[in-house]
Order: C-alpha cells, then structure tokens, then sequence
C-alpha cells in the first residue's frame, strides 16, 4: 500500500522568505517552507523505494515463470500495450586475477589522487607538476532539517 501525504508548498512565498530575510539565521519565516520540501522530498523518496521493491518482486516473478513456461533462455514476451524483453547486462569480459591479459586489451584510466596532492601542497605550498585546479568545479548546497 502506497500512501503520499499531501502538502502544499508555494515556492514564491519561499523565494520572497529568503529575499525579504534580513538575517537568514534562525529565521522561521524563510525556512518553514524549505521543511515543508523536505519532507515532500522524503515522502517521495520512500515511495520511489516501495516502488522499485514492487518492481523488482514482479520482475522476478515474472522472471520465474517464463523460465518454467517457456525454459531459460526466454527473451521477450509481449502483448497488447506491453513487450517485456530480458538482456544481459555488466561487463562481457573480466580479467582473471591469476593470468593478466596483454595491455592492449584493457582500458586503463587516469585520473589525480587527491590525497597525494593535498599532502604535496600543504608541504611545498604549491601543487605538483602537472596538476592544476579544475576549473569547471561545481558547487552544492544542501540543507539539512531538524
């Protein structure tokens, strides 16, 4: 059983809260509305995860009785408005770890050990040879509520 309780959240009274703030610390006003999302958030959050449970259940159940009724190597059934269809999925290939494969076979990806050059700048003040900042960068700003 799937349940949303429902709340209603006008996003231009949050955005007038925040811009009307003179001090935005322990200021209710601004943040009654984003607790209000915050919960929406978390309802939606549990009925996506009831959601994809009871997807998963079908799906092995439908998994199971297509093997009985038409053996292990069913790929599709379908009918009016549906087709379910079965496919492999992960990697093809995996390397055996007693026997390494040549190197032209593998992809090997590089990337910057972060901790390494963070002890290199705080020793030497300055980052390594090679290694520049990221320009493109993001930022995140998360809330938390109480």
């Amino acid at each position: 059983m799937i349940e949303i309780d429902a709340i209603k959240i006008n996003d231009d009274e949050l955005k007038q809260a925040i811009a009307s703030a003179k001090d935005l610390n322990d200021n209710e006003a601004a943040f009654a509305e984003l607790a209000k999302v915050s919960q929406v958030k978390k309802q939606i959050k549990d009925v996506l995860d009831t959601l994809e449970s009871i997807e998963a259940d079908a799906k092995n159940e439908i998994d199971g009785r297509a093997k009985a009724l038409y053996g292990n190597d069913w790929q599709a059934i379908a009918g009016k408005g549906y087709k379910i269809t079965r496919s492999r999925t992960g990697s093809v290939y995996t390397i055996n770890p007693e026997i390494k494969p040549p190197k032209k076979y593998l992809v090997i990806k590089e990337t910057v050990n972060t901790k390494l050059v963070d002890a290199e700048v705080e020793v030497n003040g300055k980052l390594p040879k090679g290694i520049e900042i990221n320009p493109s960068r993001g930022t995140m700003i998360r809330v938390t509520i109480k």
